[in-house]
Order: structure tokens, then sequence, then C-alpha cells
């Protein structure tokens, strides 16, 4: 018998087995009393220490030499967040928090809370659930996804020595420091035209926009740009991007040279080559904006792109005010392991209202715009969204192969 059926033997059935048990263990010989023992282990999974106390005090308990047992008791204290209508509420919210980490999800819950309908003890209860009970309670839910990481990036050696390699030292402590990356959507072969994605990231608050483009031109890479800075809500001062050719141009940098000279202070960087930490927040929005979104599957229709931007218009509003996100605050090498510390989860809209350096009109219109968007509807449109792009992929993949 598999050992994961034995721990799911019901304590009836178990305290069956215990009082046939209990019967002969008394009558039974040393030999035997080992064979019951090992039995017992084996048929209920608990570890033969157990199984011994358990037999030993059931016996003394029937001659009335011992209190009386009660039987398969859970030791511990009792289990407060585990009845059925509360795991229901908490799958629900966790599939629409779009699978958050325990910790950021239990900080989000105030948000969340404004619009979702639900009993108010069952709203009380998930309010004092800790970060590791919802582990707990979801670990049988949790999706597993392993992918493969590819890389499209070449590299562009016409303006390194004019574009200045960022400093890692540096301490970011006002919005408007950007790192940039690029994604293919190639199917695994970067032959041929295909979308791209173009990743928008600020280092402060980790506020994200994304957009798609046709291509890796220079000029559509440009184009991106200036669609992301109108819907950015804070002055871009600084841009950071790897040494790929979409962003070391010309193009690009007669841009942000204008830009320079219009504005004192502005910087334009780029990330040591080979070296993907150094721009590792944009990295990792890489994987949770666009993989998980978009997954691996090659893009290469030109009428995609509207339709993804529509797309990433709606899950970045949703990232940017619902999804609360943690800050490394410093590691530290103990051992073999690194200590990373990190602070209190918030929302990128929470961080840049908390900044400073936002405008009481600024702040009126990002605030209005939380006030209107429904995290939940915001979530059914972004999954309407994403099975009529793939109705429209399936559509022209069978078109092609008829």
């Amino acid at each position: 018998m598999d050992m994961k059926e034995n721990r799911r033997m019901s304590i009836e059935l178990k305290r069956h087995y215990l009082m046939q048990v209990v019967d002969c263990y008394p009558k039974s010989n040393r030999k035997e009393k080992a064979e019951i023992i090992n039995q017992f282990s084996l048929v209920t999974g608990m570890h033969r220490k157990a199984v011994i106390r358990l037999i030993r005090q059931s016996v003394l308990a029937r001659q009335g030499k011992a209190p009386c047992l009660r039987l398969m008791k859970r030791r511990g204290r009792k289990k407060q967040f585990h009845d059925e209508e509360l795991v229901k509420h908490l799958r629900k919210l966790w599939i629409n928090c779009n699978q958050l980490c325990s910790k950021r999800m239990q900080s989000s819950f105030d948000d969340w809370f404004q619009w979702y309908e639900c009993p108010d003890q069952v709203k009380e209860k998930l309010r004092l659930i800790s970060p590791s009970t919802i582990d707990r309670i979801l670990k049988p839910y949790r999706a597993q996804y392993r992918r493969k990481k590819r890389s499209g990036t070449k590299p562009g050696s016409l303006l390194k020595t004019l574009i200045p390699i960022k400093l890692l030292d540096r301490s970011i402590e006002r919005p408007g420091y950007i790192q940039a990356d690029t994604v293919a959507h190639c199917g695994g072969s970067l032959l041929g035209t295909h979308i791209w994605s173009l990743t928008f990231t600020d280092e402060f608050t980790g506020w994200t926009e994304i957009r798609g483009i046709w291509g890796k031109g220079s000029l559509g890479v440009l184009d991106a740009i200036k669609d992301i800075e109108i819907d950015l809500p804070f002055e871009m001062v600084a841009f950071n991007s790897d040494n790929g050719s979409e962003f070391l141009n010309d193009h690009l940098y007669r841009y942000f040279a204008d830009k320079a000279q219009q504005r004192m202070g502005f910087k334009l960087s780029r990330s040591r080559p080979n070296k993907k930490n150094d721009n590792a927040k944009v990295e990792q929005k890489n994987w949770t904006h666009v993989r998980q979104l978009f997954g691996y599957e090659r893009f290469d229709r030109a009428m995609l792109v509207p339709i993804m931007n529509d797309v990433y218009r709606d899950f970045c509003r949703l990232q940017n005010y619902y999804m609360p996100q943690m800050k490394l605050i410093s590691k530290e090498r103990v051992g073999s392991k690194i200590k990373r510390k990190y602070d209190t989860p918030k929302t990128p809209f929470k961080r840049l209202m908390e900044s400073g350096y936002l405008n009481e009109e600024m702040k009126a219109k990002i605030q209005k715009i939380k006030d209107e968007t429904n995290p939940f509807h915001l979530s059914k449109q972004i999954e309407e969204k994403l099975e009529f792009f793939y109705k429209i992929l399936k559509k022209d993949a069978e078109e092609e192969s008829a």
C-alpha cells in the first residue's frame, strides 16, 4: 500500500484496527509483538515509536491502569482556518490575485476586500490568517511552471563608447529611474519577423509598463517608448538598458540626448555585457508580466500587436494598483547560504503615493483610476482578451496548415 494512501485512512478505521490489535497484543510473544507493530505502522503510515506508545497506553487503559485515551488525537492547538467556506474564498482570491505568494497576498487583502463579496466573518478570518497558514492551505492547489528561458539580445556596438555603464552602487530614492528590456515571442527560433515585448520598470516603485512591437527595429522601439512615457505617472529621469541593438542605436541616442538637454540631470546608461543582474528588476518583470502571461509561443502575425497591447494595458494596471511587491533591503552570506531581508509588501501605486515626488494633480488622477478599477472585473476582462487572442492565433495556424 502506498504511504500517501496510508495517511488518508480515516480515524474511525484506524480506531477499529487499534481495537483489534489491543485484543491480541498482550497475549503475543516478543517476535509477534514486533510484527504487530511493524504491520500497524505500515498500514496506518504512523511512525513505529508512535505506534508502540499508542498500543501500550491503549492496553493499560483497557486494564484500568491508565486513564482512557482519546485515540488519534491531533497534537497542538486546534485548527482555526481550515473550514470549507474559508478555503473556497481563499482559493478564489488567490486565483484572482494571479497566484501571488502568501506574504504579498496577505498584504493585498484590504485593497481587494473593497470589491470582494463574501460573509463578514470570512473576511475577518482572512485578515487574521498568517502567510504560513495560507501556504499550508493552498499547497494542494499551487500550480507548477517550469519553462526554459531564452535570450534574443544582439549586441549593439556602435554607441558603447558614448553610453556609460550604470554604476551599481548608486542608491535610488525617487521614481523615474527606468530599466528597459525586450522579450522575444519567437517560439524558439529567432528567424524571420515576429512580435517582441518592450518592458519598462521603475527601480524605486516597481511600476511597470509593457508594449508589444512588431520586429525589433529602432523606430518601432522608439515609438513604443514614447507611448509608454505618456502613460507613466511620473517623469523619467534616467534610462538604463542592456547592450542590444534595439537600444544602442542613433535614433534612441538622439532622442535621449535631446531629453538630456531639456532636463538637466537626465541620465542614459547601459548594463555590463552578459550581466543580467545589472537589470535585475526588469528581468524579473519579464517573467512575471510577460512569460507567465503569454508563455513562449511564436507570434508572427502583425495583427496580434494591438490585441496584445490591450491585454498589457489592463494587466499592468492590475499589477501596478493591486499587486503588492517586496523590495530587497539587504542580503548577507551565512555559511553556504544567502540570507535576504525584504521590506513590507506594497503596491507600486502605494510606493508612488508615499514617495513625495508627485504633484497633487497627478495624485488625484491615479487615485481616481484606482477607485474606478474593480480588480475582479479587470481580471475577468484580461482572461477574456487572452482567450480572444489565442483564438485568433489558433485560427491563423489552422488556416496556414490547411
